[in-house]
């Protein structure tokens, strides 16, 4: 009896396979729960790598939004650095350079003349603009000498060829008068041209009669300048010399309105006098 109680009992066919069906599912559950934290661990390395990615894309962007940017044109049709050049030239432009100064205009130049002492680079008004953009060929076909004639303006409407004749042969012998008249009503337009034989009685003549009363008005004098000064263009133009005060498109480096000295080039005196006269005649 003692024998049978402490005697093993065998395992039955059925518990040995119980045990193995539970051995077997602990094995699956195992192999599932491997296979699922791979997964997920998979999955976490994707997706950070994604974020990575898309850090990265997002900071490229970034780098060729800024590069762009830096490119972005600011004018209509112009680059960056087409507009950063300009802008560069037109602060340079703005400070006048002064190296030689002479108070006449020796070649025509449009924003120069537009200058009270000739310093200007860039036009101030549109007018010089369109002499800038014009383009104006001399009558050629004159038989008259260039450089012995002179131009003679703001004349009396009623002066005459003869009255200009007598008026100006007293400096030397006078070859042509030629009075410019409108072609539809023959009325003057208060401006004339005088040839003499040579050039010293023109000299003479722009001494003692620019600026002169003649006939009840003050006359200007000077060479001509449609064939003898290089670049020239009229009034008409945009161009021409002196001008009215209150029509604020004056011309100087003329007779009637030569240049004023810059202020760099002025001396303590000179510059006291220029701004006794409220900066120049302007």
């Amino acid at each position: 009896m003692s024998d049978s109680k402490h005697r093993k009992r065998s395992p039955s066919p059925e518990s040995h396979h119980r045990d193995s069906k539970r051995k077997h599912s602990s094995h699956k559950r195992t192999q599932r729960h491997t296979s699922q934290s791979s997964t997920h661990s998979k999955s976490s390395q994707k997706s950070q790598s994604v974020r990575n990615y898309s850090s990265t894309e997002h900071m490229t962007q970034h780098s060729s939004h800024t590069e762009s940017n830096e490119t972005i044109p600011s004018g209509k049709h112009s680059t960056y650095s087409e507009h950063l050049q300009s802008t560069q030239n037109t602060q340079q432009a703005s400070k006048p350079i002064v190296k030689d100064w002479y108070p006449y205009c020796v070649v025509y130049d449009p924003i120069q003349v537009g200058s009270i002492d000739g310093t200007d680079t860039i036009p101030h008004d549109r007018a010089i603009i369109r002499a800038l953009n014009s383009t104006y060929t001399p009558n050629n076909s004159l038989k008259t000498d260039p450089k012995h004639t002179l131009f003679v303006g703001r004349l009396n409407k009623n002066t005459t060829e003869h009255d200009l004749s007598r008026a100006f042969e007293k400096f030397g012998n006078v070859r042509d008068v030629k009075l410019i008249r409108d072609v539809i009503t023959g009325m003057s337009k208060r401006y004339a041209f005088i040839e003499f034989e040579n050039e010293r009685p023109c000299v003479e003549a722009i001494r003692g009669m620019n600026k002169s009363d003649f006939q009840g008005a003050e006359i200007i004098v000077d060479f001509e300048a449609g064939r003898t000064l290089k670049g020239w263009k009229p009034r008409r133009l945009g161009g021409g010399f002196g001008g009215n005060k209150n029509s604020g498109q004056l011309r100087f480096g003329g007779r009637n309105r030569p240049w004023v000295k810059p202020v760099q080039l002025m001396n303590e005196e000179e510059l006291r006098a220029w701004r006794r006269t409220n900066g120049g005649e302007r």
